[in-house]
Parts: C-alpha cells; structure tokens; sequence
C-alpha cells in the first residue's frame, strides 16, 4: 500500500550545488512481491541522470491463507483426538 511520497526539500549539497531528498513511504503486502521501483534524478546543467532500482522481496503469507493453514491443522489434530 502506498502511503506518500515526502519531499523534503532542496538543500545545499556537500561540495556546492543543491541536494534533493524525496522519500517513498509504503507497506508492501503479498501482491508487491517482485515489483520494481525506480528512482531517477536528472542534472539538466550537465544533461546527465542516475538512476537506480530494487526489487521488492515480501517474505510473509497473506491472512486468509495463515487463516486457512491454521484451521487445517486444527482440524487435523480434532480428527486425531476423534
């Protein structure tokens, strides 16, 4: 889910020029496993950008299927008791 994206403004840069700061906030769930996200920036004084990107890698399950999971194993163990 994606929750906004923050700038925080244009500062002075370490050796001169301007620095920029944007930050993405987001919860990722099951369905952004392996989205990419970009992010570009672009010098128009030397017509030249970078960019860079990742991968997301979402290691947990979903509730219903945590849900179902648990209510296999307990009737599994209720037919065992049976």
């Amino acid at each position: 889910m994606l929750e906004g994206v923050d700038d925080d403004g244009t500062t002075p840069a370490e050796y001169g020029g301007s620095s920029t700061i944007s930050r993405l906030v987001m919860t990722p769930g099951v369905e952004d496993h392996g989205e990419i996200y970009a992010c570009r920036a672009t010098n128009t004084l030397l017509d030249e950008a970078v960019s860079d990107a990742v991968t997301l890698n979402v290691l947990c399950t979903s509730s219903l299927q945590t849900l179902l999971a648990l209510l296999t194993i307990r009737k599994f163990y209720s037919e065992l008791d049976d």
